[in-house]
C-alpha cells in the first residue's frame, strides 16, 4: 500500500480541491443565472408582443367597422359618427361601429356600439357604452388595451387620398367617415408602432 492511501490527502491538496470546486461552482451558478434571466426576458417579450397584437386587433376591428350614425351624449348634445379631440396634449377618438354581436337578438340592444379611445396614465384605454344615445346615468366600461404608452396619434385618409390630422377636417365632411385611419402608438420600451386601417363599411344608418 502506498503512502498516500495510508495517510490520506494533505491540507494543501484539500485546499486546492476546494478552490477548484469553488471556481466550478461560481461558473455554473453564473451560467444558470444567465439562463434564467434570459428565459425570463424571453417570456416578458412574448407577453409584451401578445399584448400589442391583441390591442391592435381590437383597434382594427373597431375602426374597420365604423358606420355613419350620430349619437347623443349624456348632456343631450349630438356627437358626430367619428370625431377627434385632444385632452392633456394627447388625442382621443370616438366612433360608432357596427358588428356588436347580439346572437338571436338575445339582448334588447342594437348591433351598433359607441367606442372611445384615450390615453390615461401611460395606458391606452378603450371605452364602450351599452347604448348609442346616452343619458346621465348610462354606465360605461373601460378596458386597458396597452401599457407603457407614451403617446397615440391618429391621422385620417379621405377618399381623395389626403391625410388630415383632425376629423372632420371641414364642416362639409361632418357626416362622412374617412377611407382609412392611421394610428401611431409610441411605446416607452419599443418605440413607434404604426398601422393603417381601411374602413370597409361606409353606410349611413
Amino acid at each position: 500500500m502506498n503512502r498516500r492511501c495510508k495517510h490520506g490527502y494533505t491540507l494543501i491538496e484539500i485546499l486546492i480541491a476546494l478552490f477548484i470546486f469553488s471556481i466550478i461552482a461560481v461558473i455554473v451558478s453564473t451560467a444558470l443565472t444567465s439562463v434564467l434571466k434570459s428565459r425570463g426576458a424571453t417570456q416578458e417579450s412574448v407577453q409584451r408582443l401578445a399584448e400589442i397584437q391583441m390591442a391592435m386587433s381590437v383597434i382594427e376591428r373597431d375602426l374597420s367597422q365604423i358606420i355613419i350614425r350620430e349619437v347623443h351624449n349624456e348632456e343631450g348634445n349630438l356627437e358626430q359618427t367619428l370625431y377627434e379631440t385632444s385632452e392633456n396634449g394627447s388625442q382621443r377618438i370616438a366612433l360608432t361601429r357596427a358588428g356588436y354581436a347580439n346572437p338571436l337578438s338575445a339582448y334588447r340592444r342594437s348591433t351598433l356600439q359607441r367606442i372611445e379611445y384615450k390615453v390615461s396614465n401611460g395606458k391606452l384605454i378603450r371605452i364602450n357604452w351599452p347604448v348609442l344615445d346616452r343619458v346621465s346615468d348610462t354606465q360605461f366600461q373601460e378596458r386597458e388595451l396597452l401599457s407603457d404608452v407614451a403617446d397615440v396619434k391618429w391621422r385620417f385618409l379621405d377618399v381623395g387620398l389626403k391625410f388630415h390630422d383632425l376629423w372632420p377636417p371641414v364642416e362639409s365632411l361632418a357626416f362622412e367617415v374617412p377611407a382609412a385611419i392611421e394610428i401611431e402608438v409610441t411605446l416607452t420600451d419599443l418605440g413607434v408602432i404604426k398601422r393603417l386601417i381601411m374602413i370597409s363599411n361606409r353606410e349611413i344608418l
